[in-house]
């Protein structure tokens, strides 16, 4: 049922509570380096480290009900956690996106063309404003702006009425403007 790939001690099939644990001390030291030089956070190299093997016990517990074979290696491990830091820096790089337009959408609305250092510095501004905003006009915010939805989807989504999500976005709106109006 069980095949171990790497350098596991050949002298018996280990039992699969011991698998994790000793692939973790086989590999853990290596894939914390390498998550440590890709993420630049040992903090979150260690939540992603613990993900993946998260995810091998997971692995394992899917193979043993389904009666399968199962063969882990060293790059089933690196593939995992390869992924994880693949899918922060996708949501890193949507969200700095997110910011950066929604600086711009504030600059198109008070008519300003700025260069890239100022809208830099402005999609920062946004993004602290934005972090402040209740959660309530976030979301409106978030779902009007970012993923670009009509007023109408917004509030079939949400479940709550059109006019609501008209005047939280009003509100939102309003909240942000004043925000960045001390910083001018």
């Amino acid at each position: 049922m069980k095949e171990i790939e790497d350098d596991l001690p050949a002298e018996e099939n280990p039992p699969l509570v011991d698998l994790t644990s000793s692939l973790y001390k086989l590999h853990a030291a290596g894939l914390r380096a390498y998550l440590i030089k890709n993420l630049k956070d040992s903090s979150l190299a260690d939540d992603i480290l613990q993900q993946t093997f998260s995810k091998l016990q997971e692995q394992i517990c899917r193979k043993e009900a389904e009666n399968q074979e199962l063969t882990i290696s060293a790059g089933w491990l690196y593939r995992v956690a390869f992924n994880e830091v693949a899918r922060i820096k996708r949501n890193e790089t949507r969200q700095k996106n997110h910011y950066t337009g929604l600086a711009s959408f504030f600059s198109q609305l008070r008519g300003v063309q700025n260069d890239h250092l100022i809208q830099a510095e402005e999609a920062e501004r946004v993004r602290n404003a934005f972090e402040r905003l209740p959660d309530s006009l976030k979301v409106i915010v978030e779902l009007r702006i970012f993923e670009e939805m009509k007023f109408a989807e917004i509030a079939q989504v949400l479940q709550i009425p059109i006019g609501t999500v008209l005047t939280r976005m009003t509100r939102a709106l309003k909240v942000l403007r004043q925000a960045l109006q001390q910083f001018e």
